[in-house]
């Protein structure tokens, strides 16, 4: 028993920390899981029959001597052991985060009150399947994809609320845990809404800006020497604030819907021509190398306004940290019933430190390097939530000097 105790929390513990990389449960709602996962292992696989063996133990006095110490002794630990479970039952039921597990069966085994309270339970829910017991489609589905051994985790709405759930397998069954995050979604919501607004009010004047600017750059052979310069300057940083207006709001666009976005069945290449026409002319004019290769006839469900932008914003990366002379290859790659497609360059490359962040809003590698390209610092940011609402995903491969290459997986 004390080795499948061990074998069970450190699964839960890795599948805690795993899980709250991407998400707001954050560092101490994994410690807190840990605590529940101990609790309620302990009481349902090891404190429970150990109890009642060293009950039936009590009730048969040995042969040798010594019996009365014996049974004293005994009677000791089980008294020990009804504290440690009535301490365990507190510590479960006081926590704010929900706790349930499920046997190898799908069915309800313990549940504390926080999970009661955020699915509404007013009866006994005891050996009912988790669309029954909890009466959430998406909890239903969390816990029979972890029946198959896979850890996974989902933020639904329910009510007025907005949960986030976790499932991960444990031995001989399932253990959920959920986390009401409407606070955190209603911070966000407002930030995003926020800085939309506040895009969309600057957008206008620098528009105006920029449209006198070329209004009066039209005549340069009149503006003095010194002065043709400074307006110049004017106008490619007027330009670079709206294309950071736009990015802020497309960003924005995206978070607002909080659905997947529709796919329907596409040919990749005459997608993925159009995307990648921008970042070509830039390497032709930065005297670089581009190719786009596949499989003509490729065919997959994709949303065409997602993928394009994934990779119109890798491509053009990889020419702005490509040097003069190198190269970028854009190509399509059959993987399994679905596609893999690879943007590589021979680019200036990607420290380790860097690859867990490089996809956060304005993280930049090097300042002086990212003023340089004239990026917004929000383009990896983009392709990130782009590829989170259409059900793909992006890995990196990198080594600093030999260059990066960026993998967007399509399922098929």
């Amino acid at each position: 028993m004390a080795g499948l105790l061990v074998a069970t929390v450190g699964s839960a513990v890795a599948a805690a920390l795993g899980l709250g990389l991407a998400r707001p449960v954050g560092v101490l709602v994994a410690v807190t899981v840990v605590v529940a996962v101990a609790v309620l292992v302990l009481r349902v696989w090891v404190l429970a029959p150990l109890e009642a063996a060293l009950s039936g133990l009590a009730g048969e006095p040995g042969d040798q001597g010594g019996a009365e110490e014996d049974l004293a002794r005994i009677g000791a630990r089980i008294e020990r052991l009804r504290q440690q479970r009535r301490m365990s039952r507190e510590v479960l039921h006081l926590s704010q985060l929900g706790v349930a597990i499920f046997d190898d069966a799908g069915r309800l085994k313990e549940l504390n009150e926080a999970t009661r309270d955020l699915f509404g339970v007013t009866v006994d829910p005891a050996d009912l399947v988790a669309l029954e017991a909890l009466r959430s489609v998406e909890v239903a589905e969390l816990v029979e994809a972890a029946l198959t051994g896979e850890s996974v985790e989902q933020t639904f709405p329910l009510g007025r609320r907005d949960l986030s759930a976790h499932a991960v397998p444990v031995r001989e069954g399932v253990l959920l845990w959920v986390e009401d995050v409407s606070g955190q979604r209603e911070a966000q919501r407002a930030r995003a809404d926020f800085v939309a607004n506040v895009s969309h009010e600057l957008r206008t004047p620098i528009t105006a800006v920029m449209g006198y600017l070329e209004a009066v750059l039209q005549d340069a052979h009149r503006i003095p020497d010194d002065i043709l310069p400074l307006l110049k300057t004017v106008d490619r940083n007027a330009r670079r604030l709206r294309d950071l207006f736009e990015d802020l709001l497309r960003l924005h666009r995206i978070e607002a819907r909080r659905r997947e976005l529709p796919r329907s069945l596409q040919l990749l290449l005459p997608v993925l021509q159009e995307a990648v026409r921008p970042a070509a002319d830039r390497a032709h004019d930065r005297n670089q190398g581009f190719s786009l290769s596949g499989p003509d006839a490729l065919q997959l469900p994709v949303n065409a306004e997602a993928l394009s932008a994934i990779v119109s914003n890798l491509a053009r990366n990889a020419s702005a940290y490509t040097p003069t002379g190198g190269t970028i290859c854009v190509e399509v790659v059959e993987d399994g019933p679905g596609a893999r497609i690879d943007v590589r360059d021979t680019g200036i490359g990607i420290a380790p430190r860097h690859r867990e962040r490089i996809f956060e809003r304005f993280y930049r590698i090097d300042d002086a390097r990212s003023r340089d390209v004239g990026g917004t610092g929000l383009g990896l940011a983009i392709v990130k939530h782009y590829a989170l609402a259409s059900q793909c995903r992006v890995t990196v491969d990198s080594e600093v000097g030999s260059g990066t290459t960026f993998s967007v997986h399509l399922p098929g």
